[in-house]
């Protein structure tokens, strides 16, 4: 089994001028919301062992937080092709993936990203600015992910929708004279 997670950019600042629409960087809101994501990956499970990454800016300010925000400590990747790529040219890049490799993280743009989670998957679904879908590949080799071998959408996480911190329960601890804790059930 591998597991593939695809993460649109951080929102991009329209407020921006740059000459080339590759060069456009990040908003404060995306920068915070790439955080929050990279909080939401790190919860659900260990840091991937690869990421492929377009080169334009708004996506490498996004890699920078979430590599730094989940200690990524493995390759990053950067891709021209992934540019603005089509679902296509997506899976092109993610059937070269080393074998050893089970866990990847591709990080890109919209339409590409959102067009390839039905060709894999047949389900459709928003991707929004620094969301993550997480897809269960049913293949032992990369190469082998292609179009109707069942994957399956485990889930999409949106960064806006960031659930409210669960409460913080005490758990009551009883002391010896000595200081020493003793559970509660210790009698």
């Amino acid at each position: 089994m591998k597991t593939l997670i695809l993460m649109r950019h951080a929102k991009s600042d329209p407020k921006a001028e740059v000459k080339k629409e590759r060069n456009r960087p990040i908003s404060k809101k995306g920068a915070r919301l790439a955080k929050i994501a990279a909080s939401q990956l790190r919860a659900k499970m260990a840091p991937p062992q690869v990421i492929l990454a377009s080169p334009s800016k708004k996506v490498a300010q996004t890699v920078e937080i979430l590599t730094r925000e989940i200690n990524f400590q493995g390759k990053v990747d950067k891709h021209k092709a992934l540019y603005m790529a089509e679902a296509d040219t997506l899976l092109k890049l993610i059937r070269k993936l080393p074998e050893e490799v089970d866990t990847a993280l591709v990080v890109g743009h919209n339409p590409g990203l959102e067009s390839l989670i039905p060709t894999l998957t047949h389900e459709i679904v928003a991707l929004p600015h620094a969301g993550l879908a997480f897809l269960s590949l049913p293949v032992e080799r990369w190469k082998d992910v292609r179009q109707g071998i069942a994957t399956q959408l485990v889930e999409v996480l949106d960064p806006r929708e960031e659930p409210a911190p669960a409460p913080e329960i005490e758990t009551p601890v009883n002391t010896t004279e000595a200081g020493v804790q003793k559970s509660p059930s210790a009698g």
